[in-house]
């Protein structure tokens, strides 16, 4: 047992256009068939069913299996019914669940395809957003660190392999020891001052090595540069 879909044309159809007792045998029938389009009721039951007469069913009866000339399927003359073994065939039935069944692919189509569209457009944006999230990465997890220690009220010096590791995560090409040993014989000051941020000096170190001459000349007898 299952249940049949209508289309809703079915008000245009020119069964409509029939009395009630006729549009409310061909409704029963449509919710009675089987899976093969078979309606299995003796002419009484399918009254019962109906809840019209027994007269009122086979006059019912007769319409739905005589030809019409107006119906808008011309397969079978328009005959919408004609008996069989143990009731009644519905003629147009596989036609119209072979139609359901396309219309159903189709609006699985688009809803599938809606969906991948908006599935695109965020990751589209998702991936806008980590790009911009990413350009502040580098700044913010360079300093993080140094921050904390700021609001504390302290500079801790880092160590020749924290140095190390974060050169090679920024791809600088400066010599940690000699960064290490440069500012732990100044104190770790930068000029008059204690140093705030050693990444930030590693980052100053490494542009002026660029700009100016190999990190290997410079020496703690040279001029201290400017750190943050």
């Amino acid at each position: 047992m299952g249940y049949t879909k209508l289309f809703t044309e079915i008000i245009m159809s020119t069964v409509w256009r029939e009395p009630d007792h006729v549009r409310l045998l061909w409704i029963t029938m449509l919710a009675l068939k089987d899976r093969w389009h078979i309606v299995n009721a003796s002419l009484p039951g399918l009254a019962d069913s109906a809840r019209i007469t027994v007269d009122q069913c086979e006059a019912a009866l007769k319409v739905l299996s005589s030809p019409d000339a107006h119906s808008r399927t011309t397969d079978y003359e328009g005959r919408r019914i004609e008996p069989c073994d143990g009731g009644w065939l519905i003629l147009n039935g596989e036609k119209y669940r072979n139609k359901m069944s396309l219309d159903e692919r189709r609006e699985y189509q688009r809803i599938k395809q809606r969906e991948y569209r908006q599935k695109k457009k965020e990751a589209s944006t998702s991936c806008q957003q980590s790009g911009q999230q990413l350009t502040h990465t580098d700044t913010d997890t360079d300093t993080e660190a140094d921050t904390k220690d700021q609001k504390k009220g302290r500079f801790t010096p880092p160590t020749l392999q924290e140095v190390k590791q974060y050169c090679q995560e920024k791809g600088y090409d400066i010599d940690p020891e000699n960064f290490i040993n440069f500012y732990e014989s100044k104190g770790w000051m930068v000029g008059k001052n204690k140093m705030k941020s050693w990444k930030a000096s590693v980052a100053t170190w490494q542009k002026r090595e660029k700009s100016a001459e190999p990190a290997t000349n410079y020496h703690p007898s040279h001029r201290e540069w400017e750190g943050h």
